[in-house]
This record gives C-alpha cells, structure tokens and sequence, in this order.
C-alpha cells in the first residue's frame, strides 16, 4: 500500500488541528462590558477656611463621609461623568461669645453636602493603570447648630461651586483575570481606588431671590480617598 494518500491526509489535517486552539483561545478571551454608569463610597477631612468657622471650631480637619451615584455618557480616550453625592460631617466646638470669647457651651455642627459634578479624566489606553481627572460642580450644603444636650436647633444652608482634581488608580491589575471574570459576569467593567482634591466655595445662600454673601461661611478644602465601581 502507499504511503502517499496517508501523507497527504496529514498534511491537510495538520493545518485544521493547529487552527483549533487558537479558535479556542479567541472564543475565551473576555471583552470589556459598556461603561455605563458608577458609584462610589469615599472617606476624607474637611479642612474650613472661615476664619468664623475657625475661631469656634478650629483650623482641625473635620471627618466626612461621602457617597456617589453617577452616569458615564462617554468613555473612549476621554472618560466623562456626570455624578451625584450625598456626605455627612459631624463635629463639635464652643460657643462664641458677640466679643470673641469661648463660651462654656458646647455647640455641635452637623452638615449634610449635596452635589452635583461634571468629571472629565484622560483615559487613552485600555486597562490604563492610572486615570487623572478634574472636574466643575455645585455644592448644596443644608447644616444645623445645636447646644450640646439641648433639643433647639439653628438649621441652614449654603451654596455655591466646586472644584477638583485627583487620580483613580486601577486595581483590575491585581489580579486581571478575575477581574474579567467578574465583568462577564456581574458587569463591572473597572475598580479605582481614587485619591481627590476638591475645594468648595459655600459662602452664600439666597435672599430676596439673589445669592448673598453669608458672614458665617463653610468655604473649605478636602481630602478624599475612595473606592469606585464603573459599571
């Protein structure tokens, strides 16, 4: 018998059989989910910059909280946000006195930050490691004073705009694989440990229908660190 038919077999064969981890290998490499939305939970200080605020509470940053929510309406080789947060801050000073002295009194200041930003980071590359950011906002904040102990509060509120820049530091590279597997399954696409500056200009609130300047201001510079989930 000859052995021709038999190598000409193989050699048509050979060509299908090294096809075929390859196939195999596409059909498993896992694409990225749409951007679409994000949400976020941060922890950082407030650091006031009235000298009112200062003289009855102090020049000490103040613990806050905060908690984002937002869409992505674009994100190829520029990344877009448009988010919302909520944030509680609560802290304790004296009382002052009308010539500038500590009273015995201990007042305790609770604020509650809303916003609403616009975020535009430098994202060029896929899987890129770190994405800068800044962005412009506005800043609602509803606060109230009470005594210490007492039931009698002082509710208001001051507006004005924000500004800020940061870093989202992309933790996919700890261990990309599963964090693949975790996009094909649940839907996140990215996981950003962020590091932020923001500075809030709350100086006003509106009389009369017109933003006015306020004596009492809670203009201030923070820090946030967080962790942000694009999905």
């Amino acid at each position: 018998m000859s052995l021709r038919p038999l190598l000409l077999a193989a050699a048509l064969a050979l060509p299908l059989t090294a096809a075929t981890p390859a196939s195999a290998q596409e059909a498993n490499v896992l694409t990225e989910s749409p951007k679409v939305m994000n949400v976020g939970l941060g922890f950082g200080w407030h650091f006031f910059q009235d000298d009112l605020v200062k003289s009855a509470y102090g020049d000490t940053g103040r613990f806050l909280t905060k908690l984002q929510i937002g869409v992505v309406p674009w994100s190829k080789y520029v990344h877009v946000e448009v988010n919302g947060s909520i944030s509680f801050t609560q802290f304790t000073g004296a009382a002052q006195f009308a010539n500038g002295g500590a009273s015995a009194d201990e007042i305790m200041v609770t604020l509650f930050p809303v916003g609403l930003d616009l975020l535009v980071g430098i994202d060029i590359a896929e899987e890129q490691p770190v994405v800068p950011y800044g962005g412009i906002g506005l800043n609602w904040t509803p606060f109230r004073e009470n005594k210490t102990g007492s039931s009698v509060k002082s509710p208001a509120y001051r507006i004005g705009p924000s500004a800020f820049f940061g870093a989202a530091f992309l933790l996919d590279w700890i261990e990309r694989s599963r964090a693949a597997e975790v996009d094909s399954k649940v839907g996140i696409n990215d996981a950003f440990f962020t590091l932020e500056g923001r500075y809030n200009g709350l100086q006003s609130s509106f009389e009369d229908g017109a933003l006015v300047p306020q004596a009492f201001g809670l203009q201030s510079w923070q820090v946030i660190m967080g962790i942000k989930l694009v999905l």
